[in-house]
């Protein structure tokens, strides 16, 4: 993706005065949206594990917020003989 990504900006800055300060992010966060009607995209529940890293769309209304928790992947408890274990 980043190949593509600086293929399009040499090409950019061929085609166009005024580009050569563009540089190219690799690190980025997108939210799509307007997504085309498809069915295996679309859910009418809450998003569950299981569609972690998956695109989905997901259509409502928020009526309620609350604090975003933290998924925990691994853990590291400390024991008073010092020692350490990760779970």
């Amino acid at each position: 993706m980043v190949l593509l990504a600086q293929v399009h900006l040499r090409d950019l800055r061929i085609n166009q005065p005024g580009v050569e300060n563009l540089t190219v992010k690799e690190l980025v966060h997108d939210r799509c949206t307007r997504l085309p009607q498809v069915l295996a995209l679309q859910f009418q529940r809450i998003p569950r594990s299981e569609h972690v890293g998956k695109l989905i769309n997901f259509v409502g209304t928020v009526i309620r917020t609350g604090m975003v928790k933290m998924m925990e992947t691994r853990k590291i408890y400390h024991t008073s003989c010092n020692g350490r274990y990760s779970v």
